[in-house]
């Protein structure tokens, strides 16, 4: 299965091209997509009234996946001896309710810039993440150290995902660790690369490698560009292109946003 979404739902300047009201913004956001990535979680752990708020607004069969904490990933930095796992155990036991509905398919480990490459570190870490039988684990790294054959083996080791990123400064590579794969489409644009709109064609010349990691187990595209809808504009013009089929309103968006952002 493959599915196509974008990074976060919820911006102010998507209203008036994606939805009239955020008020609405999940409800129109399920009408669009049946995958999204939750962002806010990696800034602080949710609060239990709005887990259970997302437990009962999204619908059945939808997949959700979401931030780990960046108190686990920037201030701890993965340290087994820094108790990391106190982070990690607490943030399940928010999120438990979306495991329970089978909505929390992943959870992301997004690593900073400045770790590099420490297999020791990463294999104590990932070695006792909890595993849930429907929800997996996906790491993204952001320096270029880790792009190596140790990296691969210890994730493929575990079953986690290696997170395939198109930003600068990273390859695109189509690398499959685990029965999910899991690709971020960041942008390369000039505010932290995300003020970026993916031409049809860039689009395009992407498909021989998403179609190579979606051929064998799940696969989730995320598009991360939000800023005035691009995202979202990115994300269904990728699914067209991939085949999946898209419904009157999401025609209705993407013809808007067309008008309104490609030049």
């Amino acid at each position: 299965m493959v599915l196509v979404g974008t990074c976060g739902y919820s911006y102010r300047d998507w209203v008036g091209s994606v939805y009239r009201d955020i008020r609405y913004a999940l409800s129109a956001y399920t009408r669009l997509f049946r995958l999204v990535e939750i962002d806010s979680t990696f800034y602080s752990m949710p609060s239990k009234q709005m887990v259970e708020s997302w437990s009962r607004r999204f619908p059945t069969g939808f997949h959700v996946t979401m931030k780990v904490p960046r108190t686990v990933t920037h201030d701890k930095r993965l340290m087994i001896n820094m108790n990391v796992m106190d982070d990690i155990n607490r943030f399940i036991d928010l999120v438990r309710p979306l495991m329970g509905k089978e909505l929390l398919k992943a959870l992301l480990i997004q690593l900073p810039p400045s770790l590099r490459f420490d297999e020791d570190r990463l294999e104590s870490f990932i070695s006792i993440l909890p595993m849930s039988g429907g929800t997996s684990w996906a790491i993204e790294f952001r320096h270029i150290s880790w792009i190596r054959n140790e990296t691969f083996r210890l994730l493929e080791k575990y079953n986690i995902s290696y997170v395939v990123v198109d930003e600068p400064g990273m390859p695109f590579m189509a690398r499959k660790t685990a029965d999910l794969s899991y690709v971020r489409f960041h942008g390369h644009g000039k505010n932290i690369w995300y003020d970026y709109l993916y031409s049809v064609e860039e689009l395009r010349n992407k498909l021989p490698q998403l179609m190579e990691l979606g051929a064998y187990g799940e696969l989730y595209i995320l598009f991360n560009n939000h800023p005035g809808g691009r995202a979202v504009l990115n994300a269904l013009q990728l699914s067209q292109l991939l085949g999946i089929e898209l419904t009157p309103m999401a025609l209705e968006v993407m013809r808007r946003l067309e008008r309104s952002l490609v030049k």
